[in-house]
């Protein structure tokens, strides 16, 4: 039971809080010794970020004190994460904790409370008398980022996510990758893709650590490889002759080269943790190199002694391997299923199993695969979703409606280990609106019991934080994108760009807005509701524009959301099109998407390196070309579905 005052604001919230009389006031003074010279770099590095460090103040100083020992009880019994924050009302402060990593915590939970005061001198802060005592639940509290199928940031743009991160109390950072090292003994690997040499990656490696992150790839060593298999030099290595695919059991030379790259990613990323991915392999399809192997022998065994051999050349570096386990969830049928005694070989090979749900909102979905695991002494990490795949914007609602099911189902079985997944398979979902579903994951992950707070508090509380101010229309904007699914599947039902299949109704935003128009196939109710939601987002956008200049933090992601409102209301503009077409709505729809196509480029670029950007700018100019031939002449949907009629109808819209 967490003994919380939420008048602090804190986020993830803290075990135990006791306030007391007073304030803190003055320009804080930080005293460290040499042992604790990393975390006064953490410190300093923050503070002059968030504009309290005290430069130019020469009025009171708050002694700030850090100390490298275990804190008292209840917090110094509850792991080297643990740490105590104390401020006193006559001004003395100080962070304890027993490890680097949660002195850094504690910092992180300082400087969110010390208040700037205004116009009462520059660098003077004010921060509430309190006695915090604080500690994680789960052990590890990891994020995977998708660079291999998203966006590819800068250095710099990845140190911030870093710090951000640490700001939230994750320990682990993970990137999912298939090519995106640089490799000195196979140069053209990742080149097309912008992948980082040793030297970038060592860097976030050793930054990571600064702030108590471990950082490690999700490097795929089976399936996911079509970028490698599919170049001519590496084909030998696919399992389907002449095409891309995933490594081939059937080939000897995959074991070296295996064994070849993870030899040099250990060079770099040298903690205990490896993630050797091996998800959605297809072994069993005709024409594959495997094909003899998986008919003698069956795809379970071909596909658990491939993962062994892996785990074999990973383990010479890696204390622990980490891979995804759904061959083992007969939940999702994956083409390699494998038996209980497949799942004891994989633990007795030394493998982690990570235990992947994004998509079940109730304990009985949850709990058959993960107490399968259990029942066979796996050590298994339980890995939910923030909702950032195929959406226009990060979908808070559907975040919120399944992550703590998964996270609480996980620490309540004694599962210790938490990698929140957040994939970006069509790259338009910029990660910096990602923020508030890293918050309420990492909510989750050190509160792992916590009862699921309502939205709108939690987001209020989240933008104060974020943005360093009180915010109320980037919260507003925040909550109203984070359920653009919802209000896309009530206002296109009948709009046939909407995806009738059950898989893409949580994606219903991004499927209309990137599929093709279909003049005619529509109704009046659609656009009477899209004509009221398209005045909701241009409403937002007025306030958020308005607020933007005066938020201390975080500006630039206010541009990215004033730019996704815009985003919101043209789709809703084009459901209207839909139902009532004509070429003049035509034009304008064309129009304003080649304004957006435009406006992506430097929103982009402010992060991301430029690779990756150009399949966006593709599908602005192809949708483009599409509504301004529907300027010259409507086409009307003649009410069959399918190509011919320019519908997409597949999986995967534009």
């Amino acid at each position: 039971m967490m003994d919380t005052d939420d008048g602090l604001g804190l986020i993830p919230r803290p075990k135990a809080v006791r306030r007391l009389p007073g304030a803190a006031r003055g320009a804080l003074d930080l005293l460290a010794g040499p042992e604790c010279a990393a975390a006064a770099a953490v410190y300093a590095e923050c503070a002059a970020e968030l504009g309290v460090d005290g430069a130019g103040s020469g009025g009171r100083r708050i002694p700030v004190s850090l100390s490298l020992r275990t804190p008292p009880p209840p917090a110094g019994d509850r792991g080297a994460e643990a740490y105590r924050l104390q401020v006193a009302g006559d001004g003395g402060i100080e962070v304890r904790a027993a490890s680097h990593a949660g002195l850094v915590y504690g910092i992180h939970t300082l400087l969110h409370l010390a208040l700037p005061r205004g116009g009462e001198g520059g660098g003077e802060v004010e921060v509430p008398a309190c006695v915090i005592d604080d500690w994680p639940d789960f052990r590890l509290r990891g994020l995977q980022d998708d660079p291999a199928r998203g966006q590819v940031s800068t250095v710099a743009g990845y140190e911030r996510l870093i710090r951000e991160l640490s700001r939230l109390k994750y320990n682990v950072l993970t990137f999912h990758t298939e090519d995106l090292f640089a490799f000195e003994r196979y140069p053209t690997l990742g080149r097309a893709h912008g992948a980082m040499d040793a030297g970038q990656w060592r860097r976030l490696v050793e930054y990571g650590r600064r702030y108590g992150e471990e950082l490690f790839l999700t490097f795929q060593t089976f399936g996911h490889a079509g970028r490698v298999t599919g170049m001519p030099e590496f084909n030998h290595l696919s399992d389907l002759p002449g095409g891309a695919s995933h490594y081939s059991p059937a080939v000897p030379a995959v074991y070296d080269f295996i064994g070849d790259l993870l030899d040099e990613l250990a060079a770099v990323f040298d903690g205990d943790t490896i993630h050797v991915g091996c998800d959605e392999v297809t072994l069993g399809e005709r024409g594959l190199r495997s094909g003899a192997m998986v008919r003698e022998r069956g795809a379970g065994a071909v596909y658990v002694d491939h993962v062994r051999e892996v785990a074999r050349l990973a383990r010479r570096h890696w204390r622990r391997v980490l891979f995804f386990a759904e061959f083992a969830d007969t939940r999702y049928r994956p083409h390699a299923q494998g038996s209980d005694d497949d799942i004891r070989a994989l633990r007795d090979a030394g493998l982690s199993f990570v235990n992947w749900n994004y998509y079940d909102d109730k304990p009985e979905e949850y709990f058959p695969f993960l107490h399968r695991l259990q029942r066979h002494g796996v050590d298994q990490v339980i890995s939910p979703g923030v909702w950032t795949w195929r959406q226009l914007f990060p979908s808070f609602a559907l975040t919120r409606e399944t992550l703590p099911v998964f996270t609480k189902l996980g620490f309540g079985e004694g599962i210790a280990d938490s990698i929140t997944c957040a994939w970006n398979d069509t790259r338009d979902c910029f990660r910096e609106l990602h923020y508030l579903n890293y918050a309420f994951a990492a909510e989750h992950q050190w509160n792992g019991a916590a009862p699921v707070e309502a939205a709108e508090p939690f987001i209020a509380r989240w933008a104060q934080r974020f943005f360093g101010a009180p915010a109320d229309a980037l919260a507003r904007a925040h909550e109203w994108l984070g359920d653009l699914n919802a209000k896309a599947f009530a206002a296109a039902r009948h709009d046939h760009r909407y995806p009738r299949d059950f898989n893409w109704r949580p994606m219903t935003a991004h499927a209309v807005f990137w599929n093709y128009p279909v003049p005619g196939a529509g109704s009046a109710p659609d656009a009477a509701a899209s004509e009221r939601l398209a005045g909701e987002a241009r409403a937002l956008l007025g306030e958020v524009t308005a607020a933007a200049p005066a938020l201390p933090r975080n500006r630039p992601v206010a541009d990215l959301v004033a730019y996704e409102l815009r985003r919101a209301a043209w789709l809703f503009d084009s459901v209207r099109f839909g139902a009532a077409p004509d070429t003049g709505a035509a034009g304008r729809l064309a129009r304003e998407l080649r304004q957006l196509g435009r406006d992506f480029v430097p929103l982009w670029d402010a992060t991301n390196i430029p690779q990756g950007r150009e399949a966006v700018e593709e599908r602005f100019a192809k949708l483009v070309g599409l509504y301004e031939q529907e300027a010259r002449a409507v086409t009307p949907w003649d009410g069959r579905w399918g190509p011919a009629r320019r519908m997409q109808t597949g999986a995967h819209p534009m």
